[in-house]
């Protein structure tokens, strides 16, 4: 995502700060990326000290301005709760903001759930096994942004050159 000049970015799971400062790029832009975890959140204001890093729950932003665009990088497929974070993102845009993101989409880890569920049957565990993503297909997912009021322009899925075999 391209800022314009004098536009403001926020920006979630900014890991080390990569994405953040090329979000930021040449422009004049002020960005501001948030991750909930504080060893990333370090690690970033380590490497990119002229930017602003802040240690926050995506479900839970607690920011005091507004943003004229939001991007989330491998981010949403790890929340469970999709419209707290679809929420907390549409309060952080000013009217016309947009919204950007990439997460991995419905069945992308089908395989490995597949695996764990019978490992797990097999040592006899009890209970459920783990699974802490959300995979949404494509349709899902935006009518959840639409009813959040966000206008969904083109959207696309995309499969990994060499998918794992």
């Amino acid at each position: 995502m391209t800022p314009s000049p004098a536009n403001t970015s926020w920006t979630s799971a900014v890991a080390r700060g990569h994405l953040t400062a090329k979000n930021r790029g040449k422009r004049a832009a002020d960005v501001v990326g948030v991750d909930g975890s504080p060893e990333m959140i370090r690690q970033a204001k380590e490497k990119y000290p002229a930017l602003r890093f802040e240690v926050m729950d995506a479900r839970e932003i607690s920011l005091n301005e507004t943003f004229d665009a939001a991007f989330s990088n491998a981010t949403l497929h790890w929340i469970k709760e999709p419209e707290r974070v679809i929420s907390a993102i549409k309060k952080l845009l000013r009217p016309g903001g947009r919204f950007v993101a990439e997460f991995g989409g419905k069945g992308n880890t089908g395989e490995l759930v597949k695996a764990v569920g019978h490992a797990w049957e097999s040592l006899g565990l009890t209970g459920s096994a783990p699974h802490p993503w959300y995979y949404p297909s494509i349709p899902e997912y935006a009518g959840l942004l639409e009813k959040h009021g966000f206008e969904v322009t083109p959207r696309y899925s995309l499969r990994p050159p060499h998918p794992a075999r």
